[in-house]
């Protein structure tokens, strides 16, 4: 399995690329930014249409807009933000900070919950954990085998995802990091800002 961060600048999350057909995460999707996405797939060897899956770790603007690049992927998110999503509810989705609706993807093809585990690659298995807090629905996925972790926007290096925004709640965001504590993690893979380790 390889793994590649795919940086695009501010205010884009952090899109993790495995192997050549899987991301985590889409980005802003920004119309002057589609050409600097395609060319930094291109230099992982892929592209647009050879994605298959796009997890999202939560329906924010900035993580799922770029699905609108992305005629071909299957779009996995929590069943909580499903709805936000296939509404295209802009106070869900914040795009009102970015001044512009949402024109990702809407069409979902697999709700994922804590009973979800998502066997992507041969080497490469993904548990879902429900970390509400920063939205109802945010997820992380889980690596047992590698111990790591993809965070979303739940932890980032020495803090956490903020819960002031439509659907954020403090006491949930609390219980989702106890429960984060609880895992066996070396590497954190967060939706902005740099790979941690613990």
């Amino acid at each position: 399995m390889k793994l590649k961060l795919i940086k695009l600048p501010s205010p884009n999350c952090n899109i993790y690329l495995i192997d050549e057909d899987i991301l985590i995460d889409a980005g802003c999707g920004f119309k002057n930014q589609k050409y600097l996405f395609l060319d930094k797939l291109k230099k992982a060897n892929t592209n647009f249409d050879k994605i298959k899956i796009i997890i999202l770790t939560h329906c924010h603007f900035d993580h799922s807009n770029g699905t609108r690049f992305f005629k071909n992927a299957k779009i996995y998110i929590s069943k909580k933000d499903a709805r936000a999503i296939k509404e295209k509810n802009n106070n869900m989705i914040c795009s009102y900070f970015f001044g512009q609706e949402y024109t990702g993807r809407s069409d979902i093809h697999l709700c994922i919950d804590s009973r979800s585990i998502l066997p992507l690659k041969n080497d490469f298995t993904l548990y879902v954990i429900e970390t509400p807090g920063h939205t109802k629905g945010s997820i992380c996925l889980y690596d047992k085998h590698r111990k790591s972790l993809f965070s979303g926007d739940t932890l980032f290096e020495n803090t956490y995802g903020r819960y002031d925004l439509f659907g954020g709640n403090k006491k949930d965001l609390d219980n989702s990091i106890e429960k984060l504590n609880k895992l066996n993690i070396k590497t954190i893979y967060p939706g902005h800002g740099c790979v941690f380790f613990r």
